[in-house]
């Protein structure tokens, strides 16, 4: 769940998101842009639902915080989740960089813009990267089989959170 202040920045976000475009700097900011419209909250939180449902103003939220350098924070229900990714494409296997804090192994999968599972098609431990973040990394293959919006879900013991991508035909 976000605190209103989280949101808040989110138009800032936004602003930058687009300048960098205009600027060409981060592809990543690219697939935020489709995220900046009117951002809605109710009850001071966010949906959690596990049918992906991510849109607002008809747009996909992307992932709820994007760093400077491009990165996506996931929203968490405990640790921290961090993503680094290009755009995905239907049909395409599209690899996104994952680290989680917690322990163990991380169990991830994928949610369709109906709700339907989709597993990766490999997943692979990094033993060193320059994706300075914390946690632990893999990188997680996925192929997508229809555009929309995706929910990405990764859990480890002690970690659980999600990551919002816009698939692209």
């Amino acid at each position: 769940m976000w605190p209103i202040r989280r949101l808040a920045r989110l138009p800032r976000l936004c602003r930058l998101a687009r300048l960098s475009r205009l600027l060409g700097l981060s592809v990543t900011f690219l697939v935020v842009l489709q995220g900046c419209q009117d951002v809605v909250v109710r009850n001071g939180t966010s949906s959690g639902t596990n049918t992906p449902k991510p849109s607002v103003g008809g747009q996909c939220a992307v992932s709820p915080r994007v760093a400077p350098d491009g990165a996506l924070q996931g929203a968490t229900k405990s640790g921290e989740l961090w993503a680094i990714g290009g755009v995905p494409h239907v049909g395409e296997e599209y690899k996104i960089v994952i680290r989680e804090t917690g322990s163990g192994d991380l169990s991830i999968r994928a949610l369709d813009p109906n709700g339907s599972r989709l597993d990766p098609s490999d997943v692979a431990e990094h033993s060193s990267s320059n994706f300075d973040r914390p946690g632990d990394e893999w990188g997680v293959f996925f192929k997508f089989d229809r555009a929309g919006c995706w929910i990405i879900d990764a859990k480890r013991v002690g970690a659980e959170g999600r990551i919002t991508v816009l698939v692209k035909k």
